[in-house]
């Protein structure tokens, strides 16, 4: 993959396909802001990433979710490159 620099926003991101997808994007060389409905899976796969994951609780059901993690995001890494 050519993620090198590049941010992901990636949902459902606390466990399984998500989570797996968010440390191998990070592996890849990108950083990733991982929101999942359960704030505790997120805020775990975060520590121990040296800041290349930012853990993100919230709904993608509800628009202040959505916003609240794009800004979220975008404060953070400076954008969003991948939506996944």
């Amino acid at each position: 993959m050519e993620l090198q620099g590049k941010v992901a926003l990636i949902t459902g991101a606390g466990q399984s396909i998500g989570e797996g997808l968010a440390r191998r994007f990070v592996r890849e060389g990108a950083r990733v802001a991982a929101v999942d409905l359960d704030g505790k899976l997120v805020r775990a796969i975060e520590t121990g990433s040296n800041g290349a994951i930012l853990g993100i609780p919230g709904d993608m059901g509800k628009l202040a979710d959505i916003e609240k993690a794009f800004d979220m995001a975008v404060e953070q890494f400076g954008g969003i490159d991948i939506l996944v």
